[in-house]
């Protein structure tokens, strides 16, 4: 049996998951459907009055590689986003909420320790902004119900309150500027079928990303629906200029 791959469509060469590289540097995996389209216009030439044609040539040329989930590390955030920022690691002031319980008057401590008058404390279902003294106390990172508070004895409160995070890690991305290209290579290993690897000389992140935290694990981020596109390397030879397109053989 042939382990040939069958394009359905001309146009795309539609590929499985697989490896991420920029520059030669592993970001990540392209999961789901990943699609690798080159597209091009053409113009002809017609010599006097002669109804066929005698020359043609392209006048525009592209080439894109999506994907529908891609997953990038954390440190290569700021090349998915075109980001030509460096990647600041400082002390971030972060929000954070917890529900707590608050029993009589005994103090409930805070899973994190809250930066000096941040802290905000609601009805579970934050219909109400309970007031600091008259309803609770704060000390450090400890809650107290007061004397005659208007939160039930045994209430589950919402506390909304910032931390000094010391090993945060900040991109600040936005406005108008070069996009950073980079070497991108897409390596499939599709079981079963011929390794295909897509090297786009010349590329830029090209769409907006949607970040899936509810996918997020030990510092990865999922991205939904990821584009990359070609651009010219006016180092290589005309008519050699996109992109490689490679299929080995299966083992």
């Amino acid at each position: 049996m042939s382990n040939r791959r069958t394009i359905a469509d001309p146009k795309n060469l539609h590929l499985g998951s697989g490896e991420l590289f920029f520059n030669g540097e592993f970001v990540g995996t392209l999961q789901g459907s990943v699609n690798f389209q080159r597209t091009r216009s053409f113009a002809e030439q017609r010599a006097g009055d002669s109804l066929l044609p005698s020359k043609a040539y392209v006048t525009m040329e592209d080439c894109v590689l999506t994907a529908e989930v891609a997953e990038l590390k954390l440190e290569n955030l700021k090349k998915a986003f075109g980001s030509l920022a460096t990647i600041e690691s400082a002390p971030q002031v972060m929000k954070r909420t917890e529900f707590i319980t608050l029993v009589g008057t005994d103090p409930t401590t805070l899973g994190e320790t809250p930066v000096v008058g941040s802290i905000k404390v609601y009805s579970n279902t934050r219909e109400t902004e309970y007031v600091v003294t008259t309803d609770y106390t704060i000390s450090g990172a400890d809650i107290t119900r007061s004397v005659g508070s208007s939160i039930p004895d045994g209430g589950t409160v919402l506390v909304e309150y910032n931390v000094s995070d010391a090993t945060a890690r900040k991109l600040t991305i936005g406005g108008s500027c070069d996009l950073p290209s980079y070497q991108l290579d897409f390596i499939e290993h599709e079981c079963g079928s011929d390794p295909v690897q897509i090297t786009i000389f010349k590329a830029y992140a090209n769409t907006d990303l949607e970040m899936a935290f509810n996918s997020r694990e030990s510092g990865d981020f999922l991205f939904h629906t990821i584009s990359f596109k070609g651009l010219r390397d006016t180092t290589k030879a005309p008519g050699k200029q996109l992109c490689d397109v490679i299929i080995g053989t299966a083992s």
